[in-house]
């Protein structure tokens, strides 16, 4: 008879979520997950597929909670600059030295097996198509000039974005990083 199940699938991808996200892929060994997760050897491996399966199922729920809410935000058809201030927002009222699981992995993409890089890469694609839309609608609406390259504007937003956890670590107030969001936005806004 098969012992029955004695831990919570939600507990374990939620504290999955927090290591990862801190840690790292490549720096969350085996002895960790076990752990931090509650895990047998054994039911990591059965029940999630090891490492890797345990890092796709934290991944789609960091996906459905967070990613999933920025990307509704920005695509919103009234949405524009006050769209991405929100974003930064929300980015800077969490942990911001902790960071965003997709964009620390998508930063550290060479420490991921492709299957897992596939993932992030998709989730990271999202944002940058969301924040991308976004900043179109705006420049559509006037508030941002005509003569701005999307294509450069996207890549400011989704440089900031990135920036936030290291800024944070090395020292960075949110204060400071609010101001510093403000001040990107207001270039957006200047011919």
């Amino acid at each position: 008879m098969a012992r029955p199940i004695t831990y919570d699938e939600d507990e374990v991808t939620r504290r999955a979520v927090r290591l990862f996200r801190g840690a790292g892929y490549a720096a969350a060994g085996v002895r960790e997950i076990l752990t931090v997760t509650g895990l047998s050897r054994r039911a990591l491996y059965e029940r999630f597929g090891g490492k890797d399966g345990l890092f796709k199922r934290a991944l789609a729920a960091y996906g459905r909670r967070h990613i999933d809410h920025i990307v509704a935000l920005l695509n919103d058809e009234t949405a524009g600059l006050d769209a991405l201030q929100a974003v930064f927002d929300a980015r800077l009222a969490a942990d911001p030295g902790r960071g965003c699981l997709v964009l620390n992995s998508a930063a550290a993409r060479e420490a991921l097996p492709a299957t897992v890089f596939d993932l992030v890469e998709a989730e990271h694609a999202r944002i940058e198509t969301a924040v991308r839309t976004c900043l179109a609608r705006a420049q559509d609406r006037g508030e941002i000039a005509a003569s701005k390259d999307p294509e450069h504007l996207t890549r400011l937003v989704m440089m900031f974005l990135h920036a936030i956890a290291p800024a944070s670590r090395a020292g960075m107030s949110r204060r400071e990083l609010r101001d510093v969001g403000a001040s990107l936005l207001a270039q957006l806004t200047k011919n």
